[in-house]
């Protein structure tokens, strides 16, 4: 093997130095930009007190209010709402807020126009400039019928009495009973406490067994540990309490197929009690 020689004539460098030169010093240049700033600081509060001053002066007060007034008053007023309202009844009441300005339109004079109407669940507004007023009402409807001094009303998911609902509605609502109200007709309102822990049961007794409750269903509330619900006619009434709803309508559907061979036989299937379900015969 023939090793290759070395060539002595080139010169091997293994470090290499290069001193860095020296850099001129450069000169700070102080800032001129705050003379400016000062300037446009006193500027602005100039221009601001001239404004305040004029505007502190009634003729000048009122003139500039007048203008704002003629550009921002209300020309169009847009109702929006859903279901069986009637919006020309809603027009007539907003209608007093034509020709007034925009930014003088409030939500409380909204809501004051509505506040008799049980069937209205709230009302909001918004401006559309230059001249338009949107009104947004939210109908409240019936959830249940209920029967007061020999009269069927209805009965909102919120407490409040309506006018006793007709047409296809008046057929797919259960009935209640045992409630108390503060006042026996239409807009009155339930003045028992736990009125939502029985429509949160309503809602889950119709979620998990629709089959269970229906237009045919009755309730009767005897208190906050006794809720009676009878599904349909000829039905065992189911009795709850209104704390965990779910878990004792889960523990009736378990039992369902054994409440079914002895159809009949039983006039209360009591959910209440924890692990177990109390079966009431009928009598006789």
């Amino acid at each position: 093997m023939r090793r290759r020689p070395i060539d002595l004539s080139r010169e091997h460098i293994a470090f290499y130095y290069r001193p860095s030169l020296a850099k001129p010093p450069v000169k700070k240049r102080h800032s001129r930009t705050w003379p400016k700033g000062i300037v446009s600081i006193v500027a602005v509060s100039i221009v601001a007190a001239a404004l305040a001053a004029v505007m502190l002066f009634a003729p000048t007060r009122a003139a500039v209010s007048k203008l704002f007034s003629s550009l921002f008053a209300v020309r169009q007023i847009v109702v929006e709402t859903a279901g069986d309202l009637d919006t020309s009844s809603i027009f007539d009441g907003c209608s007093n807020s034509l020709g007034r300005s925009l930014f003088g339109v409030s939500a409380r004079d909204v809501a004051d126009v509505f506040d008799p109407a049980p069937s209205v669940k709230s009302v909001a507004f918004k401006r559309l400039f230059p001249s338009t007023l949107v009104v947004n009402v939210q109908e409240r409807k019936p959830r249940f019928v209920t029967k007061l001094d020999g009269r069927w009303w209805g009965l909102s998911d919120d407490g409040v009495i309506l006018s006793s609902p007709s047409g296809r509605g008046a057929v797919s609502l259960p009935s209640v009973q045992g409630l108390r109200f503060d006042a026996n007709r239409p807009g009155g309102r339930v003045k028992s406490v736990f009125f939502t822990d029985l429509v949160a049961l309503c809602d889950s007794l119709s979620a998990l067994a629709p089959e269970h409750f229906g237009a045919d269903s009755r309730i009767e509330v005897v208190d906050r540990i006794e809720v009676q619900i009878w599904p349909s006619a000829g039905e065992p009434a189911l009795v709850f309490s209104l704390k965990e709803p779910k878990r004792q309508i889960q523990k009736y559907l378990l039992a369902t197929p054994e409440i079914a061979r002895h159809k009949g036989k039983f006039r209360y299937v009591d959910l209440r009690f924890r692990g177990q379900i109390v079966l009431r015969k009928n009598s006789g």
